[in-house]
């Protein structure tokens, strides 16, 4: 098309409104347009009266699906062509970004240009591509009556923490803070360092970690899922930040493996970086953006979710009833004890299905 208006002598002829064809392409043109001179034509007087050989029909269908490889190649060297202006603009875009970029801003290229210079436009777009080619799952959601419940809950625990935590505990959390894992462990280690390893005073070494912290922590060699659930192995880095693809594949590798039964610190010990309250949040994001379907969770109206737990009591249907999370009562805990459960533990599952 190129050569053929420039031979005209076109004046406003500009060679940026055309593609350069490479051999491959230039090939298949000309092997299509071979194709359709080699196909007969069907010529009818009257096209609604006279009837349509067998033959004949061979013959249209042929040039139907002729036509439709045409349509196809057009469109792909039309696509090459806007691609090749978008790409001078953003040459880090792949085919994928462009064509749903094109398809948002109706095949209009300078439209499409200016939308990828708007904050935050490449970031919604590969996320939309992302989950068209990732089928999202069902998630149930909330009743008004868990609703409810769940409302009535939380202002119930509010009213607990008041009443139990003492003022020394909140004057605690309000010149210490909470203390980032890092920083604790170092804090940790220099105290060590400076005792070479002898006649350390926990309590200042351990100053600024939470109860559940140093409950973890001293529970190394005898309640695995408690530690992992906060600590990686020893001497492991921890990773923060966003799920690289390998850590996917062995959080999925690992889910196959267990399942996903509140023992995160046991299901972390395999994904090296991690630890058992990220592979809990993480679990948990998966259900919040429909990418793991679990029956035991329901989403709020925000789309935050929200564990259920399976209690002994039935539903007038027969089914187990399922409730939130409520604050144990002292004499349920001893009898969890009784029976091997830590109360740690139970922490943990607690922070994993409410965090």
């Amino acid at each position: 098309a190129a050569a053929e208006a420039k031979a005209r002598g076109d004046g406003d002829w500009d060679s940026s409104q055309f593609v350069q064809l490479d051999r491959e392409t230039s090939d298949h043109v000309k092997s299509l347009i071979q194709q359709s001179d080699a196909i007969k034509r069907v010529r009818k007087e009257r096209i609604f009266e006279d009837d349509v050989t067998e033959e004949e029909m061979v013959i249209i269908q042929q040039r139907v699906a002729l036509q439709q490889q045409q349509f196809a190649e057009f469109e792909r060297r039309e696509f090459a062509h806007k691609a090749q202006r978008i790409r001078q603009m953003y040459s880090y875009l792949d085919d994928d970004e462009i064509r749903e970029a094109l398809k948002e801003g109706h095949n209009d290229v300078d439209e499409t240009i200016y939308q990828f210079s708007t904050p935050g436009y490449l970031t919604r777009l590969r996320r939309a591509i992302a989950q068209r080619h990732t089928p999202l799952t069902a998630a149930p959601q909330m009743t008004d009556v868990q609703r409810a419940k769940y409302e009535e809950m939380l202002k119930k625990r509010t009213r607990v923490q008041k009443k139990t935590t003492t003022s020394d505990a909140r004057d605690k959390y309000r010149t210490v803070g909470r203390l980032p894992l890092d920083e604790a462990l170092a804090q940790l280690q220099r105290a060590a360092a400076a005792k070479n390893g002898a006649g350390i005073d926990l309590a200042r070494a351990m100053k600024g970690w939470s109860e559940a912290r140093i409950k973890a922590f001293k529970a190394i060699k005898t309640k695995p899922n408690t530690y992992y659930y906060r600590f990686n192995a020893p001497g492991e880095e921890q990773r923060t930040g966003q799920w690289t693809p390998e850590e996917q594949r062995l959080f999925h590798a690992r889910l196959g493996e267990i399942g996903a039964n509140g023992q995160w610190g046991i299901f972390s010990m395999t994904i090296p970086g991690r630890v058992g309250y990220q592979c809990s949040n993480y679990y948990r994001y998966l259900v919040e953006n429909r990418l793991i379907h679990d029956p035991n969770y329901v989403l709020d109206e925000k789309g935050k979710a929200h564990y259920l737990f399976t209690t002994k009591k039935k539903n007038p249907d027969g089914s187990a009833m399922r409730v939130f999370r409520k604050h144990r009562k002292p004499h349920v805990r001893m009898s969890r004890e009784k029976y091997g459960y830590s109360d740690s533990d139970s922490d943990d599952a607690s922070q994993s299905a409410e965090s």
